[in-house]
């Protein structure tokens, strides 16, 4: 999503830039080092501070650009005409960033990256993250991996010596790593058996999956088409923002802004409203005594009125950033008798309106 904001914020076009300064052909690579931003890597290869602040303006937050040690950026050109190449880590776009003949700009372009499966397997040291780090040096690909069981498993249970293994996407320019895709299938060694999931995707995500997940008896489908599963219930969490130490007292889904957050069961509109903390909320109550709640909405959905009755995967919000919130998320909780409970333990893995298609698909592995 801020992607294409920024596309839209800067109207230069691939094109316009080939035709400057030629194919990808004349880049040579470069890494980037520890503590590197935009800022600090355009002043390396000589843009002056008007220039700088040209393509800052023409791309709004291009400065906070997320990229990271190991990763490679490529660099054509020279003192008077040059232009940068760098990639975004977490999506596949990249920032071409250039000066000719006193004119200075930035253009979004995707790469055409190839694309390589590998499979690694491995034995648990110490810590399940840091044990998958060990192998895959990415944050990214430990984070999806342990993504595929938080819901439906209890990461405690597994130990030292337990074996892990992953098929993911490794994604290339030329010969050069740029970073890493999704996880593709995973398994994981728990109380002495091997429990093996696919990423099945499907709408703008997807969802680990194994066939034994789809019996699941859990009340509750996801609210939500993609798990990114950001932060988990934590009694005794500090707070990121306020630094105290405070409850969290749900399970936050990291999406972009505007992704539709689905009534993971028929239910009442009993509350909605804004407050500071929780942003713009809805409350929802259920046949079976227990409430929900979605915290940190885009807007309040002009569609839902208190005493509405909603039905089971009915649209009922968007995805947003209210409240005491960094980055847009769901922050979804489960009240059961007044009091909030984990909500893991009540939640199917996918959304009600993908359970079909994830059984056909399942059954024809």
């Amino acid at each position: 999503m801020k992607h294409l904001v920024f596309a839209l914020a800067f109207s230069l076009t691939i094109g316009s830039y080939q035709t400057a300064f030629g194919s990808d052909n004349a880049f040579s690579a470069r890494s980037i080092r520890l503590g590197d931003n935009v800022v600090t890597l355009l002043r390396r290869h000589g843009f002056s501070t008007a220039e700088r602040a040209r393509i800052l303006q023409l791309a709004p937050g291009l400065d906070s650009l997320m990229i990271t040690p190991k990763m490679k950026y490529f660099v054509s050109g020279g003192s008077n005409a040059a232009s940068l190449k760098i990639f975004d880590s977490q999506s596949d776009v990249a920032y071409v960033l250039w000066k000719k003949q006193g004119k200075s700009g930035a253009d979004l372009v995707k790469p055409d990256f190839r694309v390589v499966q590998e499979s690694i397997r491995g034995e648990i040291r110490g810590s399940l993250m840091g044990s998958l780090m060990a192998r895959v040096p990415s944050n990214w690909i430990a984070s999806r991996f342990m993504d595929a069981y938080l819901l439906e498993h209890d990461l405690e249970r597994v130990h030292p010596g337990d074996r892990f293994e992953l098929t993911l996407e490794k994604k290339y320019e030329g010969p050069h790593l740029i970073r890493y895709g999704e996880v593709l299938k995973v398994g994981l060694e728990i109380d002495g058996q091997m429990v093996r999931k696919e990423f099945m995707r499907f709408g703008n995500g997807g969802v680990f999956i194994s066939a034994q997940d789809l019996l699941s008896d859990r009340p509750f489908y996801a609210p939500v088409n993609y798990l990114r599963i950001a932060s988990l219930f934590q009694p005794d969490r500090r707070h990121p923002i306020t630094r105290r130490v405070q409850p969290h007292l749900g399970i936050d889904f990291e999406l972009p802004q505007g992704e539709a957050i689905y009534a993971p069961r028929k239910g009442t509109v009993v509350r909605m409203g804004r407050n500071h903390a929780a942003g713009n909320y809805v409350v929802l109550l259920h046949a079976n005594g227990i409430e929900t709640s979605y915290n940190h909405l885009r807007r309040l959905p002009s569609n839902l009125r208190e005493g509405q009755l909603v039905q089971l995967g009915q649209k009922i919000a968007e995805v947003g950033c209210t409240g005491y919130c960094t980055k847009p998320h769901l922050h979804f909780t489960v009240k059961v008798r007044g009091r909030m409970v984990n909500p893991v333990k009540y939640l199917k893995m996918f959304p009600a309106h993908y359970e079909e298609s994830l059984q056909e698909r399942v059954a024809r592995r």
